[in-house]
C-alpha cells in the first residue's frame, strides 16, 4: 500500500471529507483529491503535518500498510493493557489485604477456602457424572483407544475446571473486596458551631475503605462463616468437658499426692507438676469459654501465666528426678510366694485367652499343666470355659494394696514383677494351642 491509499484510509477512518482534511492542512480540496489519486504528492512540510496530526511516522505513511501498522499497535496496546490490568489487580489486592485488620484477613482467607471447597465439590460431582456418561458412550470402544480418549477428556476437563474456578475466584474477590477499595479523606468530627478559622486548621487524614457497609454482597458466605463458627463452638463445648474432667482428675491427684509427702523431693516435684498442670487446665478452659461467649481474651495475661506454669512444671520435673534417684528398685521375690497348679485335658481346638501372659515350656506329657506364681498385688485364677482357658482376676482388696504401695513409696522402695503363668506341654500341643489362640485373636 502506498501514500495515496494510506491517505484515503486515514481520512475515512477519521470521518473526514476531502474538503475538511484540506482545511486542516491549509490546502485546496483539489490538492487532496490529486494526492489520493496519485496525480501529485504533497510537499514535505504537509507530509510532516499529516504525520503529526494522525500520530504516524513518515515511513509508515509513505511505504507501509497503515491498516497493518494500526493492527499491530492495537494488539500491542491490548497486550500492554492486559499486563497493566494484571499488575494493577495484584497491587490492589496486596494493598487491600495488608490494609485489613487480622480478623478481616482471617475472614477473607476463610471465604476463599470455602469457595475453593464449593468449586471442588461441584466439579467433582460433575466429573463423576461425566465419567459414568463416558463409560456408557464409549462402552464399545476398544480398551486401548478408550484409555487414550478418557485421558484426553479428563485432562481437558481438569484444565477447564481449574480455569473456571480461578476466573470465578478472581471475579468474586474483585466484587467482594476490590470494588469497595478506595482512598477517602476523613477529618475529625466537627462540632455544630465552629468558626471558619478553626475549620481551616483541622488536619485531614487519608484512610483506606475496604468494605462499603451499604453493600453486603455474597451474604451466603457470611452465613457459611457463621455456621462454621457455630460448629467450632459446638465442638469446643465437648473439648471444655474433657478439660473439666482433666481438671477434676488433677484435683483428686493433688489431694492424694499428700499421701506420699514422706518421699521428700519426689513429693515436691510431683506437687509442682500437678499444680502447674491445674493452672494450664484453667487457662485453656478460660480461653475456650471466652471464645464461646465472644468475650475478649486477655492474651498477655494468659500467655504470661502459661509461661510461668511451664517453667514451674519444668522445675517440678527436675526436682522429681533428683528425688527419684534415691529410690531403690527391688525385683519381686517369687521363692516364698504361693503357687497354684492346674491340669487340663488337651483338645485339638483348645486355645488360651491373653496368650501373651503365658510362658510355654516343652515337656513330654500328654495333657496340659499350668503353674501360677502369684505376687502379693494380684490374685489370678484360671478357668476353662468350653474350649478356651480364661485368665481371671479374683476379688482383691485394693485398699490394702494401696496402703502397701504408699508405704513402700514413702520408704523410697519400688517392688516390680508380675504374676507368672508357666505352661508345660509337648511341642506339638504347644504349637496347636498357639495357632488356635492366634486364629481366635485375629
Amino acid at each position: 500500500m502506498n501514500f495515496k491509499d494510506n491517505l484515503k484510509k486515514i481520512r475515512k477512518d477519521n470521518n473526514l471529507s476531502q474538503e475538511e482534511l484540506a482545511d486542516k492542512l491549509g490546502v485546496s480540496r483539489q490538492a487532496v483529491s490529486k494526492w489520493e489519486s496519485g496525480a501529485a504528492y504533497p510537499e514535505m512540510d504537509k507530509v510532516l503535518q499529516i504525520c503529526k496530526m494522525f500520530n504516524l511516522n513518515i515511513d509508515d505513511l509513505l511505504n507501509k500498510d497503515i491498516k497493518e501498522v494500526a493492527d499491530i499497535k492495537e494488539s500491542k496496546n491490548i497486550f500492554n493493557k492486559y499486563i497493566d490490568d494484571f499488575t494493577s489487580y495484584i497491587t490492589k489486592t496486596i494493598d487491600v489485604f495488608f490494609s485489613m485488620k487480622l480478623k478481616e484477613k482471617m475472614k477473607c482467607i476463610f471465604e476463599q477456602i470455602v469457595l475453593i471447597g464449593i468449586f471442588l465439590i461441584f466439579f467433582s460431582i460433575i466429573g463423576s457424572v461425566g465419567e459414568n456418561l463416558i463409560d456408557h458412550l464409549f462402552s464399545v470402544v476398544p480398551d486401548d483407544l478408550y484409555d487414550i480418549l478418557f485421558g484426553l477428556i479428563e485432562g481437558l476437563y481438569i484444565f477447564i475446571a481449574i480455569a473456571i474456578s480461578i476466573v470465578l475466584l478472581v471475579q468474586i474477590f474483585k466484587v467482594r473486596y476490590l470494588n469497595y477499595y478506595d482512598v477517602v479523606i476523613s477529618s475529625p468530627k466537627e462540632e455544630k458551631e465552629v468558626t471558619i478559622e478553626k475549620e481551616e486548621k483541622k488536619i485531614e487524614k487519608e484512610k483506606i475503605i475496604i468494605r462499603d457497609p451499604e453493600h453486603a454482597g455474597y451474604r451466603f458466605i457470611d452465613g457459611i462463616a457463621k455456621i462454621f463458627i457455630l460448629f467450632i463452638k459446638f465442638i469446643t463445648i465437648f473439648i471444655i468437658f474433657a478439660f473439666l474432667l482433666s481438671l477434676f482428675a488433677f484435683s483428686i491427684v493433688l489431694i492424694l499426692s499428700f499421701l506420699i509427702c514422706k518421699s521428700g523431693l519426689t513429693f515436691v516435684g510431683i506437687l509442682l507438676g500437678i499444680v502447674s498442670s491445674i493452672i494450664i487446665n484453667i487457662i485453656i478452659l478460660t480461653i475456650l469459654f471466652n471464645f464461646i461467649v465472644n468475650k475478649k481474651q486477655k492474651a498477655k495475661l494468659y500467655g504470661l501465666t502459661f509461661l510461668i506454669s511451664v517453667i514451674l512444671m519444668g522445675v517440678g520435673v527436675g526436682i522429681f528426678c533428683i528425688g527419684f534417684k534415691e529410690f531403690e528398685f527391688i525385683p519381686f521375690d517369687y521363692s516364698n510366694t504361693q503357687k497354684d497348679e492346674y491340669h487340663f485335658d488337651m483338645e485339638n481346638n483348645l486355645y488360651f485367652d491373653r496368650i501373651w501372659t503365658f510362658d510355654f515350656h516343652e515337656e513330654n506329657i500328654k495333657d496340659i499343666k499350668i503353674e501360677v506364681t502369684k505376687t502379693k498385688y494380684e490374685n489370678i485364677a484360671l478357668t476353662k470355659n468350653g474350649n478356651f482357658i480364661d485368665v481371671s482376676i479374683d476379688d482383691l482388696k485394693p485398699n490394702l494394696i494401696m496402703k502397701e504401695v504408699i508405704d513402700d513409696f514413702n520408704n523410697k522402695k519400688i517392688y516390680y514383677g508380675n504374676t507368672k503363668i508357666d505352661v508345660y506341654a509337648s511341642h506339638a500341643n504347644i504349637e496347636i494351642i498357639k495357632q488356635n489362640s492366634k486364629n481366635k485373636r485375629y
